[in-house]
């Protein structure tokens, strides 16, 4: 691993990590650090304390701006402020759903609420342009939010919750940040809360509800919150990633990125369930399931024995599956990293996270050995070149963009190990509430979360609702799970011939589907069967060509006094008849004559050479 690889794994992991002046401390559940991985800390420690200082091969801390100082959007905000110009919605926006079990103090909750808006210049934020179509970031001095309660009893709240998590928000007016309270009980309330991405990303929302906590704690107490004073803000970090991230960083990053994806190919091929259209809705939905505790340390094994990750055999085999799906002898695949090498931003609300690319080449004949120490290259490169915004990487390459999908990949592999979802706080309960907010913006993405090990690992598929049916989701992953299972179990064999299908499924196509034999009397030749039909039905049209048509009747007279002439001119049995004629009711009528003469035609095209 390099240094920024272990930082990420462990930013994935919510394990932290704190420097005390040459020494690291851990801070991970028993058992959770193994010696392997003690010893890459050890190997890379002296690199990962100036990342987390603020200072690595980039360089200096990132400084405060000047008070004064225009402030620019980072490259993942002007992206999505490029897309919220260009279709407005609510692809982009984050929600978040906590259920409050106890006597909740609402002024209390209010008041943490806006104190986390007092900490975060990014939730004060809107988005201006100037006289030159520029974006800036105009931030509010102060904000406060008013928390609106509705008492829904035991109506489903889950309306609501869309509701509010689809609701758009305005960039320029702002807030780009809302809440509301719906009270079930007196003990019962749901907190619902939504953020644009542009000013936030999925660390930060663990960022707002911890703050929250501590900050309502406080309040109930009368105490202090303990919370830090943040070292810099967002601003700050967009300002320095602007001047960071250009001249010979800028080129170092790029090159690598520019040979990596030359020639790759920019749509993954999934046989969808309806045409894509033109214009991406992002309308969404989900298929959740569950990989087996026993399975998910089968797969581990298999990849630590062979000094992967456990991320390195899931995206092995996920491409895999891909590939397969899509014909495809490679795969681009996306991945999420939290981006927060430096300390600075570890406690930071803002829109860090940043999106890699992993390249993999599925061989013909390559085993799943081979697949994963060629993922394991892919990832390891990704990761030391993990600071090159994608939205610049995008803007340099310039695919092929078509709106009808994402750029340069379409399927998003995430893994993360999200610790309890559970607080406990004077007086109450918070416990996180899944959300589906009916929106996805890839064709395809799978979100892995860990837990113990003793526990099924849950496993998502956000898709695309325009392209797949709910049954085309479900069947994918089914035979991820089967793919994962045989890998496990035959991790030298070529990954491209193992099992997808179930026994029932093999079944149902090689031999239900199949099922289409029918009687045929072979005794009834093509002359018999016309002859029989002109009987049944003497008057219903045979044939139709443009606006003329022939009946039964008369296509057997016409056949009759063309056989019998043929028999006249020598035809019969084992006699080859040339049929070059121009599409129309005369071809059917020479073809069915040739065979009541007794003899077989031969079609000859009229555009063929005369030497033919």
């Amino acid at each position: 691993m390099t240094a920024y690889e272990l930082l990420d794994f462990f930013n994935r992991h919510a394990i932290r990590l704190e420097v005390h002046g040459d020494k690291l401390r851990l801070k991970a559940p028993p058992g959770f650090v193994t010696e392997e991985l003690k010893g890459e800390l050890q190997r890379h420690k002296a690199e990962i304390i100036r990342l987390l200082s603020g200072q690595g091969e980039q360089g200096d801390a990132i400084p405060r701006r000047a008070a004064d100082a225009a402030v620019p959007l980072s490259f993942a905000q002007q992206r999505l402020w490029f897309l919220d110009r260009f279709e407005p919605g609510s692809a982009y926006n984050i929600p978040l759903a906590v259920r409050l079990l106890g006597a909740l103090d609402r002024a209390a909750l209010e008041a943490a609420l806006n104190g986390v808006l007092a900490r975060h210049e990014a939730l004060r934020t809107r988005f201006v342009q100037d006289e030159n179509g520029e974006p800036w970031q105009a931030i509010d001095a102060q904000l406060a939010l008013v928390l609106p309660v509705e008492d829904i009893g035991g109506a489903d709240a889950q309306g609501y919750v869309l509701a509010e998590a689809q609701a758009p928000f305005d960039l320029v007016q702002g807030p780009v940040v809302r809440a509301r309270l719906l009270r079930r009980t007196a003990d019962e309330h749901l907190l619902l809360m939504t953020v644009h991405h542009i000013v936030a990303d999925g660390w930060s929302m663990r960022v707002l509800v911890r703050e929250l906590a501590a900050l309502y704690a406080a309040r109930v107490e009368r105490c202090d919150a303990g919370l830090p004073p943040l070292p810099i803000q967002y601003g700050d970090y967009a300002s320095w990633q602007r001047e960071w991230m250009r001249g010979a960083e800028l080129d170092k990053q790029l090159a690598y990125w520019t040979r990596q994806l030359a020639g790759a190919p920019s749509l993954l091929t999934l046989p969808t369930d309806r045409p894509r259209s033109q214009v991406q809705q992002h309308r969404g939905a989900r298929h959740v399931f569950s990989i087996d505790a026993a399975l998910a340390r089968g797969l581990k094994t298999v990849v630590q024995s062979r000094q992967a990750t456990f991320f390195m055999g899931v995206a092995a085999v996920f491409s895999t599956l891909l590939a397969r799906y899509a014909g495809q002898d490679e795969v681009n695949l996306g991945t999420a990293v939290a981006n927060r090498g430096r300390g600075q931003a570890e406690g930071l609300i803002g829109f860090f996270a940043n999106t890699l690319v992993l390249r993999v080449p599925i061989g013909r004949r390559d085993s799943f050995e081979a697949l994963l120490a060629a993922v394991k290259q892919t990832t390891l490169e990704a990761f030391a070149h993990q600071d090159m915004p994608f939205e610049r990487l995008v803007e340099a390459l310039k695919p092929d963009r078509k709106s009808g999908h994402a750029p340069i990949f379409q399927a998003l592999l995430v893994l993360q190990n999200t610790p309890s979802s559970r607080i406990d706080l004077p007086g109450l309960v918070l416990e996180d509430v899944p959300i589906d907010n009916g929106t996805s913006k890839f064709d395809v993405f799978l979100n892995i979360v860990e837990g113990r090990d003793d526990e099924p690992l849950k496993a998502t598929l956000e898709y695309d609702s325009d392209l797949f049916d709910a049954g085309t989701m479900e069947r994918m992953a089914r035979h991820f799970l089967r793919l994962m299972q045989e890998v496990v179990a035959a991790p030298k064999l070529p990954v491209l011939e193992l099992p997808l299908l179930s026994e029932g499924e093999r079944s149902r196509v090689l031999v239900e589907w199949n099922a289409t034999a029918l009687p045929y009397a072979r005794e009834l030749d093509m002359v018999r069967r016309v002859e029989l039909q002109v009987g049944r039905t003497p008057d219903a049209v045979a044939v139709v060509f443009e606006e003329a048509s022939l009946t039964y009747a008369q296509l057997n007279a016409r056949a009759n006094r063309l056989a019998h002439w043929l028999r006249a001119q020598g035809v019969g049995p084992e006699v080859l008849v040339g049929v070059c004629m121009e599409r129309g009711l005369d071809v059917v009528v020479a073809l069915l004559g040739i065979l009541k003469a007794g003899g077989a035609y031969v079609p000859l095209d009229p555009a063929y050479p005369e030497e033919r």
